[in-house]
């Protein structure tokens, strides 16, 4: 077995090789790693670089926009201070009775008296007394109005001498079938009173005692006419 030793000095030697099998798989790691990275650097500030124009443009677009929704916050906002408005007006308006009304359908019951025909009324006292408060707060679900009460004479017939209890009796009844009743009140009393004779020479020379008590439908007790009426204003 023979070996060689080279003597010459270290600058005169041959150069050494890397062998191929060492120096490709190197290289071709070297290789991919860069094409990962460039690519890698490519995509992620490309993206970055749309994405900041995209906010940009995003972040112009919310300050052309923010006076218009602050503008419509605050329309929001006083439209729904006018719905609060409105509904306590026609809550206030549904609880109130329409005293104007109810005394021109009451008027139109007295004086629909077909020329004295039917009844012949003289009223002396028309008064409204506030509802009972301790016994709405006992039953607030069936709370009654309201308290109505009229005096005066009906009296008796001219031509055909009629007692003065039945006109009076006709009246009761007329004012049970008249809008006046039947829109806003609960209940009436029965026809009481008595027969007096006039101190005077005038005809008719008799009247029957006119004592009556209506009672109002109270606000919780169901819808009257002023809150019906309330409504279909509203539902227009």
């Amino acid at each position: 077995m023979l070996t060689r030793i080279n003597l010459l000095p270290h600058e005169y030697r041959k150069k050494e090789r890397t062998p191929l099998r060492t120096l490709l798989p190197v290289l071709a790691s070297v290789t991919v790693s860069v094409a990962a990275c460039a690519f890698w650097a490519w995509l992620h500030f490309g993206q970055l670089a749309e994405a900041r124009v995209e906010h940009q443009g995003l972040d112009d677009s919310l300050k052309q926009k923010k006076p218009r929704i602050a503008y419509l916050q605050s329309l929001r906002t006083e439209k729904a201070e006018y719905e609060d408005r409105a509904k306590t007006i026609l809550d206030i308006a549904a609880s109130r009775v329409p005293w104007t009304k109810k005394l021109d359908q009451f008027y139109s019951v007295v004086a629909d008296d077909g020329g004295g025909e039917n009844y012949l009324i003289w009223l002396e006292n028309f008064e409204v007394k506030p509802p009972d408060s301790r016994s709405a707060a006992r039953d607030k679900k069936s709370a009654e109005g309201e308290k109505v009460t009229f005096s005066g004479l009906s009296f008796a017939g001219v031509s055909d001498d009629t007692e003065p209890l039945a006109r009076f009796n006709v009246f009761h009844e007329a004012i049970q079938h008249s809008a006046f009743f039947r829109e806003d009140f609960l209940s009436i009393s029965n026809p009481a009173g008595k027969s007096i004779a006039m101190d005077d020479d005038l005809v008719p020379s008799r009247a029957w005692t006119v004592d009556l008590a209506l009672t109002m439908r109270g606000a919780k007790s169901g819808t009257t006419g002023a809150q019906a009426e309330v409504k279909t204003t509203k539902g227009k």
